[in-house]
C-alpha cells in the first residue's frame, strides 16, 4: 500500500460502525461528566 493510499483511507468518512462507536463514546463521557458533581458544574 502506498502512502497516498494510506492517507486516502485515513481521510475517508467514518463507517456506520465507527460513527456509532463515536456516538456511544460521546454519550458515555457526557453521562460520566454529568454524574460527577465537580465536573458537572463546568458544563
Amino acid at each position: 500500500m502506498s502512502w497516498e493510499d494510506t492517507f486516502k483511507s485515513w481521510s475517508a468518512a467514518p463507517s456506520a460502525t465507527e460513527q456509532q462507536k463515536m456516538e456511544n463514546a460521546e454519550t458515555a463521557i457526557s453521562n460520566a461528566i454529568k454524574a460527577n458533581r465537580p465536573l458537572s458544574k463546568i458544563i
